[in-house]
């Protein structure tokens, strides 16, 4: 995986393999340098964002089995109440 780092440095070494005094490109490495700042923080935004909606999803299915297993405990003791099978305490 690429890292910040390794991007700078390999933007920064394309800058200046170019001949800055003959095209004065001279901002180019500090601007190039926030852009890609720039563009990571957005992509980890985007990320953090994909797994927050990704941990939600997986909360509601827990929340969902919870659910039904509950409902389903609930039948049975219904059930067994009725029919004297199960007692309760006083």
């Amino acid at each position: 995986m690429l890292t910040v780092e390794m991007v700078k440095t390999w933007v920064l070494q394309v800058m200046h393999s170019v001949d800055i005094r003959r095209y004065s490109l001279w901002p180019v490495p500090m601007l190039g340098e926030k852009w890609i700042e720039q563009k990571f923080q957005t992509q980890l935004e985007r990320i953090r964002h994909e797994h927050q909606k990704e941990l939600e999803a997986v909360r509601h299915e827990i929340q969902k089995m919870f659910s039904r297993i509950s409902k389903i405990h609930e039948k049975s003791l219904r059930y067994y109440l009725k029919r004297g099978l199960c007692y309760t305490k006083p």
